[in-house]
C-alpha cells in the first residue's frame, strides 16, 4: 500500500515489482509453518471454476477476485489447496507477467501450477489489482492470528 500510495503522488515506483515481492514473503517464505498458517482455509470449499463471491459469503473480508480466470483448477477443492497452488506457483518461478502499466488493473498476472514431473493441470489469471487485494487479504490473516 505504501508503494500504491507513492505511486498515486507520483513517485517513481513500480507496483507490479513491489507486488512480486510481497508474493515471495507473504506466500513462498512462511513455508516452514505453512499448516498454521493456512491449514484454517481448508474448510472453505471452492467450486470448479471458483466462486469467489460464494468464499467472499462465507469469509466476508476475503476479497472477490473478479478478474480471476481459470483454464485449469486440478483438485483445488478448497481454499487451503488454492492458497498452496499460488505458493508453488511462486515457489517454482511459475508465473508471467503480461503487461508494464503502473496500474494495477492494467496488468495480468498467471500462475499456474503442476504435480512433479506431470502437466499442468493448475492454471489461472488475475489482475495485478485483485493480486494485491488478496495479498493484503492474506497478510491481515497472517497478522490477526499467526504474529
Amino acid at each position: 500500500m505504501f508503494i500504491q500510495a507513492a505511486h498515486a503522488r507520483g513517485a517513481d515506483v513500480h507496483v507490479v515489482t513491489q507486488m512480486v515481492n510481497s508474493l515471495l514473503g507473504l506466500f513462498l517464505f512462511p513455508v516452514e509453518k505453512e499448516d498454521q498458517f493456512f491449514g484454517s482455509f481448508r474448510s472453505v470449499k471452492l467450486s470448479n471454476p471458483p466462486q469467489f463471491a460464494a468464499v467472499h459469503q462465507t469469509i466476508p473480508e476475503f476479497p472477490l477476485l473478479p478478474s480471476l480466470q481459470c483454464s485449469k483448477f486440478g483438485n483445488c477443492t478448497n481454499l487451503r489447496k488454492f492458497i498452496r497452488r499460488v505458493r508453488n506457483a511462486i515457489a517454482h518461478r511459475h508465473f508471467e507477467i503480461f503487461g508494464e502499466s503502473h496500474d494495477l488493473s492494467a496488468v495480468i498476472i498467471r500462475l499456474y501450477d503442476q504435480e512433479f514431473g506431470a502437466p499442468i493441470d493448475w492454471d489461472i489469471t488475475l489482475s495485478a489489482k485483485d493480486l494485491g487485494h488478496f495479498c493484503i487479504y492474506i497478510a491481515g490473516q497472517v497478522i490477526q492470528h499467526h504474529l
